[in-house]
């Protein structure tokens, strides 16, 4: 969509890592539901408080995390976590990632309530989830439109854009499935604060 639509400044996906075991050094935690992947852009397009790090870039390798001033106390206590390295226990397929940066906390009345950001394309999954095309299209998309987009024109344009993206998938599902009804798909958005 990024790429396509001249009215998109930015496009970031979310998507939930689940409950993991952490190891620092030789402790391990278990943190739950509190770790997320999303797309590069989500400290810029978010424009939430780093205690270090450039927003742009803090994403940018497969092998960082992005951590919450509360993980970094609870992994490291009052030293510096930037530059130090965590594991993920649970799954070997999962590379060791080294902290980029510290944002603040969410505050408590933010609908983010995370802890930790990785890279998406760091989820060991995320090859597969691509090969699978619209059977893995759990994430959240949030588009940061330019100013002055016109929504009812952008909302037929992306109406249309979901005719062509969809085509495969319903073609796939009728030849399993012969009485199968096509409708024509939508893609619908709404504005973020709808999401609190």
């Amino acid at each position: 969509i990024k790429r396509n639509f001249a009215e998109v400044e930015d496009a970031v996906r979310i998507g939930s890592m689940g409950s993991a075991n952490v190891r620092v050094g030789n402790r391990t935690f278990k943190e739950n539901d509190n770790i997320k992947y999303a797309d590069a852009g989500f400290f810029k397009v978010f424009n939430y408080p780093l205690i270090s790090g450039d927003p742009a870039t803090v994403l940018s390798s497969h092998s960082a995390a992005v951590i919450s001033e509360r993980l970094a106390e609870k992994y490291f206590g009052k030293s510096d976590p930037v530059g130090k390295t965590i594991i993920f226990t649970d799954d070997e397929k999962m590379a060791p990632v080294t902290i980029s940066a510290v944002f603040k906390n969410f505050p408590a009345n933010s609908t983010f309530q995370y802890d930790m950001v990785l890279p998406m394309e760091s989820d060991p999954n995320y090859a597969g989830n691509l090969a699978d095309g619209l059977n893995s299209s759990s994430k959240i998309l949030i588009l940061k439109l330019k100013k002055n987009v016109d929504l009812a024109a952008f909302q037929q344009k992306l109406n249309q854009y979901a005719k062509v993206l969809y085509k495969p998938y319903n073609d796939r599902l009728k030849a399993q499935i012969p009485d199968y009804k096509v409708s024509d798909p939508h893609i619908l958005f709404r504005p973020f604060a709808a999401e609190h």
